[in-house]
């Protein structure tokens, strides 16, 4: 049985200080792309299957360039391979992104439940400095989305996968803000500054 190895608080916090700044300004882009989101579900979601679309074509141009460069070694073909089934998934998405709907929202479904366990893990043994709580509620609140995601489904693939996706954005983009603030008030010890 493997263990979860515990992140000495300390050592956490020096680690991620210097970089708290980059952390606020991901959160909160991530903030405001997930607002966006649920602003406007029915827009989010075919653009969302669209966009995954164009990336699985890029990413297939790229392992197909990889694995020629690579023709002399034996791994190649697993280039090529994960190419090919790249392409086929990218064009079949932007052929059908209805169809592309339905599949993607149920594996959110499941990364949002996968997500919300390993935030709630994070936040009780990960060792992160107080006030960085939003890891709780981010993990609570995956889970529960991930549920009534996969109890609707299919029916509601048009517009939830759009809506789902800007909450856990908002969400995950307002935990890490949490957690750089948390960062630039601490001292040395974790605690808050005085």
């Amino acid at each position: 049985m493997s263990e979860i190895e515990i992140v000495d608080p300390e050592a956490l916090m020096e680690t991620l200080r210097p970089n708290a700044f980059a952390l606020l300004a991901v959160g909160v882009v991530q903030a405001l792309l997930g607002s966006a989101a649920i602003a406007a579900p029915q827009v989010a979601t075919p653009l969302s299957i669209e966009f995954l679309g164009v990336l699985l074509l890029f990413a297939a141009g790229l392992q197909l360039w990889q694995g020629i460069q690579l023709r002399s070694w034996k791994g190649t073909s697993l280039f090529v391979l994960a190419a090919v089934l790249d392409l086929v998934l990218g064009v079949l998405l932007l052929l059908n992104p209805a169809q592309g709907a339905i599949a993607l929202t149920l594996l959110l479904a499941i990364l949002l439940v996968v997500q919300g366990v390993v935030r709630i893990l994070l936040s009780m043994r990960g060792g992160l400095p107080r006030g960085s709580g939003g890891f709780l509620v981010a993990g609570i609140l995956g889970i529960i989305l991930g549920g009534m995601l996969w109890w609707e489904w299919p029916g509601d693939s048009a517009w939830a996968l759009g809506l789902l996706l800007g909450v856990n954005l908002l969400m995950g983009g307002l935990a890490m803000i949490m957690l750089a603030l948390a960062l630039r008030g601490s001292g040395g010890d974790g605690s808050a500054a005085a």
